[in-house]
């Protein structure tokens, strides 16, 4: 009775997550050689991301009968299911990324403290990058694997 095909769920985590560091330095200057160096770590890091569960509705759902509005009910609910598992591998790929920022190190050294400094944060920045990078790659290869495995077996009826 459905006249036109459902929407596709999908699962998404925004790429605008947020990270708020708590980093710590420790500039330190050498008489002898005239350098300062820095040396920066971050010790801690809040994450803040928005993740999306989009799923289908059956807008002629009021005028089809009880038993199938049952299957499309039975069906959102499977749906819901799979999705709730795409939300979990996020969640565990976000402590992944959050753990991989932790401790990050940089070291700069200059004959200025604010060249020393901002070496040290170019070598955070770069590590950062990677990191977040590598959250993105991975998060995006759990979908895949999870929808291979079974995600699109799930119809309506």
């Amino acid at each position: 009775r459905r006249s036109k095909k459902a929407s596709a769920a999908e699962t998404k985590l925004s790429h605008n997550v947020i990270e708020i560091f708590d980093a710590r330095l420790n500039t330190t200057y050498d008489t002898q050689t005239c350098l300062y160096t820095t040396q920066a770590v971050i010790a801690d890091v809040i994450i803040q991301a928005t993740i999306t569960t989009t799923l289908p509705t059956w807008r002629e759902r009021g005028s089809a009968s009880q038993a199938e509005q049952a299957k499309w009910d039975g069906y959102l609910e499977q749906l819901k299911g799979f999705q709730a598992e795409h939300a979990k591998d996020t969640f565990v790929r976000l402590d992944q990324y959050r753990s991989s920022l932790l401790g990050l190190r940089g070291t700069g050294s200059g004959n200025k403290r604010e060249s020393a400094m901002q070496m040290a944060a170019n070598q955070i920045n770069a590590k950062y990058a990677e990191a977040k990078n590598t959250l993105f790659q991975n998060y995006n290869a759990d979908g895949k694997r999870r929808d291979a495995n079974g995600g699109h077996t799930i119809r309506p009826y």
